[in-house]
């Protein structure tokens, strides 16, 4: 069903407060005076007592007779001294506008009567209604007034109205039969007539069922529970009126709370019902193998209900290493659940109409990583006229993204608030903007603004629950160059900033590492420091970029956090990458982030004007196949820079990062880096020497690699002395990469000076 259905369920939602899966209130916004609802179907467990001044009954809830939904209350009373029994709900509920009450009610003797009766306020007074007399077999839509004045006709001959309307504390259902006589009765789909624009109901959360979609799940995949409950609210996406959450206890005993979302309204299979229902979810992912167990619990501002206590077992995953989380013993560095290291290495696709594609092409590519924006034009999940209501269509493409990338292996970065929808570009679209019904006057205002804040909080709870369960998601980015927004003091956004990093750790139960962004150095210095901010990011647009790159990654080191760039280019204008069609200062800038302390590769920006159209998807190959495999966990690398002669008179450049076991250098011509749009860059003949000092003795081995296609060029094996090893490089042609890798030190020995070693010993022995 469309928007307009959805919109109509909202708006009555928000005047009644009140709903319930198997007592659903759904209609138009014009409702007619004589429209009827359903208020109750009996389908959760009983909270019908029995009245205990009147005679006795047995209440139960069975499948037969039923006519709404899949059971009915069941009453089976037996021979007793008094005629007369009542079953009786505690409720807070507006009548003032209702016309009558209706329901099915099953018998199967001749001699039974019911009536409706109502304590309401003030003074908790008891009115009960004339009683009705009811015929063997099913009597649909039995029917009671409830605007004539025939309430406690046996107190004087004309009756007297129904008094405390409004707030109504308790209903009961009275029914009078033979005394000697055994027997059962039915009831079923209670509905109240009239125009429910002031009816309401409040009551505590009753949950109907748990469908839980497995109970052997793979660790880091997902596991989804659909929860059916009753509950009185008057905003779904309101965690403050409702909110639904498993909290779990894993294998080694740590215990966590995932949240659970509105995931979308749905046809019902009756479809001579007219009713949309809404679907409730919850989703998690184990992250390690074993049993847990749970619990769901469903709170209103009356209550809260929890579940029985449920589980499920995780078993091993072979096919994926897991969430992304940073290196609990190198803090520089991220690693995957399963221990692996995790070097991002990729590209923005910040928008896109096929993430299929682009996710395939990235993975032949050997890249793991991608950047995905949430803007007006991609993904847009927040209305522009209804803050606080998302898209569930645009959530539901989300959804595919991330299955997608789970599936292709590639992990996603995302930006949850694009810089534009708060300065001159987007303002105007942004549900924030008081024009289109926002708390913001200026756009200034959202950092400061306590609604503002509050909906934002909102919004990231819901972006938790229902996208946290994805290991592709690699992280939360709260903002994408927070310092290009029409902020008014810099120390709002950085408050800001904590404050929702803070949130956004507390209500992901999936622990995702948060991260934001600038593009200014000063404004950097503000983001970087916050302990909100597990990791830390840079956006670079210069046309040497294999300096700049390196130049923030050893900037950005003195934090103890992780780094890389996460966008760059040559220019902020599309055609000032245009002009370098083979991608020279992309491959500078990947290869210069590789040979620096950054933990993750530079993101080139222009993927679809520049990328895409020129093929330069082997640049990635080449640096994914030199990288496979490497872990630079726990070394401690020093950034090094330097010039060597080259034949024939000419300069090449050196840099990388070493320690004293080796390390990774990249050897290129800076003049072709520098001027990419120059003839093809120099070759250079076969013996040039690459000279490393500061290393152990020992033996190594001494890699030299093509960075075009990833293809290994020559290995050898190499003995150091005095901490000194000479590489000879072979011809090649713009630039190299070289690996050094230490593989012990030499075999302990005494020199010596008399003619024999230990394996020519002394005749004498």
């Amino acid at each position: 069903m469309g928007s307009d259905r959805r919109s109509r369920w909202r708006g009555l939602v928000r005047v009644l407060g009140f709903l319930g899966l198997s007592c659903l209130l759904l209609a138009t916004t014009a409702w007619a005076l004589d429209e009827e609802f359903l208020w109750e179907s009996f389908e959760t467990e009983t909270t019908w007592a029995v009245e205990s001044a009147r005679g006795p009954v047995k209440v139960e809830r069975v499948e037969k007779n039923a006519t709404e939904g899949p059971t009915a209350l069941k009453l089976s009373y037996e021979p007793a001294a008094r005629a007369d029994f009542e079953i009786r709900r505690e409720v807070r509920l507006d009548l003032s506008r209702m016309r009558r009450i209706l329901m099915d009610v099953t018998v199967d003797t001749y001699d039974v009567q019911m009536a409706v009766a109502f304590r309401s306020t003030p003074a908790g007074r008891y009115f009960e209604s004339p009683p009705v007399r009811l015929i063997p077999g099913p009597n649909k839509s039995v029917s009671f007034n409830l605007d004539l004045y025939h309430f406690n006709r046996f107190k004087n001959p004309i009756g007297e109205p129904l008094q405390g309307r409004d707030d109504v504390r308790r209903v009961s259902l009275v029914f009078f039969r033979d005394k000697l006589k055994s027997g059962e009765i039915h009831v079923d789909n209670v509905r109240i007539v009239g125009s429910p624009e002031a009816a309401w109901e409040t009551f505590a959360p009753r949950i109907v069922t748990i469908h839980q979609s497995d109970f052997i799940v793979r660790a880091y995949e997902m596991l989804e529970l659909r929860v059916d409950f009753q509950a009185s609210f008057g905003d779904f996406y309101d965690p403050s009126e409702i909110s639904l959450w498993a909290s779990l206890r894993d294998p080694s005993g740590r215990t966590f709370d995932v949240p659970g979302f509105l995931a979308r309204f749905e046809e019902p299979k009756d479809t001579a019902k007219k009713k949309e229902r809404p679907v409730w979810l919850i989703r998690i992912a184990p992250r390690t193998v074993g049993k847990y167990e749970f619990t769901v619990t469903v709170k209103n501002r009356m209550g809260e209900t929890v579940s029985e206590l449920k589980n499920f077992t995780a078993v091993e995953n072979k096919r994926s290493g897991g969430f992304v989380r940073l290196s609990p013993k190198h803090p520089r560095h991220f690693e995957l659940d399963s221990g692996q290291v995790f070097y991002p290495l990729g590209h923005n696709v910040c928008w896109a109409s096929d993430y299929d594609y682009y996710f395939k092409k990235l993975k032949d590519a050997g890249e793991n990583f991608t950047r995905i924006w949430i803007c007006p034009w991609n993904l847009p999940l927040e209305k522009k006229n209804k803050l606080g209501e998302y898209d569930f269509e645009e959530a539901a493409k989300l959804d595919a993204v991330l299955a997608s990338a789970q599936k292709h292996g590639i992990y996603v970065m995302l930006v949850l608030q694009y810089h534009g929808m708060l300065n001159s570009s987007s303002w105007g679209e942004s549900p924030y903007n008081e024009e289109n019904g926002g708390p913001c006057m200026f756009a200034s205002d959202y950092f400061t603004s306590r609604e503002a804040r509050r909906y934002t909080r909102r919004f990231l709870r819901y972006a938790a629950a229902r996208w946290g369960a994805y290991s592709s998601l690699m992280c939360w980015e709260l903002f994408n160059e927070v310092d290009l927004t029409d902020y008014y003091d810099p120390e709002d956004v950085v408050n800001w900033h904590r404050e929702m990093g803070q949130y956004l750790k507390k209500v992901d139960g999936h622990s995702h590492l948060v991260t934001s962004s600038a593009i200014r150095a000063g404004f950097c210095e503000k983001l970087w420091p916050l302990v909100e901010m597990d990791f830390n990011t840079g956006h670079i647009y210069n046309e040497v970029l294999s300096e700049a790159v390196l130049r923030e990654a050893i900037e950005a080191s003195v934090y103890n956090k992780p780094f890389f760039v996460a966008e760059c280019a040559g220019g902020i204008r599309p055609e000032d990458d245009q002009k370098d069609p083979k991608g020279v200062r992309l491959h500078a800038a990947l290869w210069s982030s590789y040979m620096s302390p950054a933990a993750g590769s530079a993101m080139p920006w222009w993927w679809d004007t520049h990328i895409e159209p020129n093929d330069l998807y082997r640049h990635f190959a080449g640096l994914s196949a030199f990288a496979k495999e490497e872990d630079r966990r726990g070394r401690n690398f020093t950034a090094v820079r330097a010039m060597i002669e080259a034949s024939g008179n000419r300069k090449l450049a050196v840099q990388g990062i070493l320690d004293n076991a080796g390390g990774y250098l990249w050897v290129y011509d800076p003049s072709w880096t520098q001027k990419p749009e120059a003839p093809e860059g120099m070759t250079f003949d076969a013996g040039t020497i690459v000279n490393v000092t500061g290393l152990l003795d020992g033996t190594y081995v001494a890699e030299t690699w093509a960075t075009v296609g990833g293809r290994r060029r020559t290995s050898r094996r190499l003995t150091v002395h005095d901490g000194k090893l000479s590489v000879s490089l072979p011809a090649f042609s713009r630039d190299l990469a070289i690996k050094v890798k230490f593989e012990g030190a030499s075999t302990p020995s005494v020199q010596s000076t008399a003619g024999w070693t230990p394996a020519k010993k002394p005749a004498n022995e």
